[in-house]
């Protein structure tokens, strides 16, 4: 960036006028006037200064979104018309007070990866059930000549409750906290579309060989399903 030094020495000033007068205000009114304009532009000072860095496509402090991925041009992350795939695609910098700051973006192809546990958007079966789960036995293939280009090889999970009810709708996937799933070994492992992910994360390690899904997880596949509930109902 151009005078990039001159940029953080003047935002540094400022930061150090409000601060004396903050130090000078017995009352204390002071930090209510300037608290939130030092909060604010001590990140964007921490987050220009990042730009010093060796690796500037990742920026630090929390100030913007970490980077999502190092986009190169090829067929597999880019549209026809020159536009990347939204499955590497970068959120755009966030500007604004940091406890404003919406969560970063979900993106397949890089918050994926071979182990990680899936929510799934379920197909069409004898028992309807909300979501599936799965592991991914493979990353998130994105090889334009291969047979599986933007699928992703899973094995499937099921409840480890016995109650028949659970087992065929889960029931209770959401609400209940002693929730746990364990692999489904009447089913083998098999190829899925990547637009079916909900969400993806790396599971914690266990001897029982059961995991559970974080509710933050849970949250975000039902806000996902309720959005695809609006829309179908549009599209009616």
């Amino acid at each position: 960036m151009k005078n990039l030094e001159d940029i953080l020495k003047g935002i540094s000033g400022f930061i150090q006028y409000w601060e004396s007068l903050k130090v000078a205000d017995v009352g204390g009114s002071a930090w209510h006037r300037y608290g939130n304009w030092i909060h604010y532009w001590t990140r964007v000072r921490a987050a220009l200064a990042d730009l010093h860095q060796d690796s500037p496509d990742t920026l630090r402090h929390g100030f913007w979104p970490q980077t999502r991925a190092d986009v190169q041009a090829s067929d597999a992350r880019m549209l026809e018309n020159g536009e990347v795939r939204e499955e590497f695609d970068t959120d755009d910098h966030y500007v604004g007070p940091a406890d404003q700051r919406p969560p970063p973006s979900f993106r397949i192809a890089v918050d994926c990866d071979e182990g990680y546990m899936l929510i799934l958007r379920p197909g069409d079966e004898t028992y309807a059930k909300p979501v599936w789960v799965a592991r991914a036995l493979s990353k998130p293939n994105f090889t334009t000549s291969s047979a599986h280009f933007r699928q992703i090889q899973v094995e499937y999970y099921k409840p480890t409750a016995k109650n028949e009810d659970v087992v065929r709708h889960y029931t209770g996937w959401d609400t209940n906290h002693n929730f746990r799933w364990k692999v489904d070994s009447e089913h083998g492992p098999s190829w899925v579309d990547t637009d079916s992910i909900f969400i993806a994360w790396r599971p914690r390690k266990n001897q029982s060989g059961s995991v559970s899904i974080p509710q933050k997880y849970i949250t975000f596949a039902k806000d996902n399903l309720a959005r695809i509930a609006q829309e179908e109902t549009h599209i009616e």
